[in-house]
């Protein structure tokens, strides 16, 4: 009787552990995130008004009965400049009301951090002032400063010519970059380095001031923040963008200008989901298109 009970446990045994593969519960927020966004934005876009067919059709993709990425390739496709200088269209009519953000910095111990930027609320760990060139920042002795890219690259320059002082940071560097920005590029990572003497973390942001991706502790990659962002892999290694993140002017699908890898293997920091690896800007700098402030509806 004990053999066969024996026998009969191993042979179910395969059949009593199998589970059938769930999604993850970051993959479940960002299908529901990408439908309101979507559906709102049919709602209360022009440019979106007319694709109320596949709004329906997104009802499958949020009971699970359509994969996402299957649906998106019948979204048309929105070039980054067309965004950017027709952005009336693109605008919602019933935005919600402004708020401030709360800064999240990537690393564990959370150190006391002179934020550079507009937009963020502040806290007893987190200060911020808007001009890199106030002499408070000097007083503050923080231990970690977070900014735009041209606001570290001005404050870094006046450092090194000696026409700034603040005193040494002794923890990290948090680098604001964005889709109009273009990611840190090795002359940015030397210049830091060469004057700042601390590891930079990149923090990638929409429009909105809204988190799209963040760079951890381990540096493998930028984790994309599943509530503000769905990044594709086009052709040739080209990044799609669906800004499900950004109430005020929501764009699915935008061709960002960027390339990169898109990876889902656990990173060395512990977390799973999907990654940016190797960031790079596929095309020239915008600088002379006139766009949203990243902190502008955040004032």
């Amino acid at each position: 009787m004990t053999g066969l009970l024996f026998v009969a446990t191993t042979l179910l045994a395969p059949v009593i552990r199998y589970r059938a593969p769930r999604e993850s519960s970051a993959s479940k927020a960002t299908r529901k995130q990408f439908t309101a966004s979507f559906l709102k934005a049919v709602e209360h876009t022009r440019h979106y008004r007319t694709q109320s067919v596949l709004a329906d059709q997104l009802g499958k993709v949020q009971v699970g009965k359509m994969e996402m990425s299957s649906w998106l390739t019948r979204l048309p496709k929105v070039e980054l400049l067309d965004y950017l200088k027709n952005g009336d269209r693109f605008k919602s009519d019933k935005p919600p009301r402004p708020r401030k953000r709360s800064f999240v910095h990537p690393c564990h111990n959370q150190p006391r951090t002179a934020v550079l930027a507009e937009g963020f609320r502040f806290s007893l760990r987190y200060k911020r002032i808007e001009d890199y060139r106030n002499p408070r920042l000097a007083r503050l002795k923080s231990e970690s400063i977070a900014a735009p890219l041209d606001t570290l690259r001005a404050l870094a320059r006046g450092i090194e010519t000696g026409h700034l002082w603040i005193p040494p940071l002794t923890h990290s560097v948090v680098a604001f970059a964005g889709l109009v920005e273009g990611p840190l590029s090795e002359e940015d990572l030397d210049l830091f380095w060469r004057v700042f003497q601390v590891p930079i973390h990149e923090q990638f942001y929409g429009f909105s001031g809204e988190l799209l991706a963040w760079e951890c502790e381990a540096h493998q990659g930028l984790h994309i923040n599943p509530k503000s962002a769905v990044f594709e892999e086009g052709n040739s290694g080209e990044l799609l963008v669906s800004l499900i993140g950004n109430p005020y002017q929501p764009v699915f699908r935008l061709v960002s200008g960027l390339s990169g890898s898109l990876v889902s293997t656990e990173c060395a920091c512990g977390l799973a989901g999907p990654r940016i690896m190797n960031l790079m800007r596929r095309t020239e700098r915008l600088r002379q298109t006139k766009v949203i402030p990243m902190a502008a509806t955040a004032s």
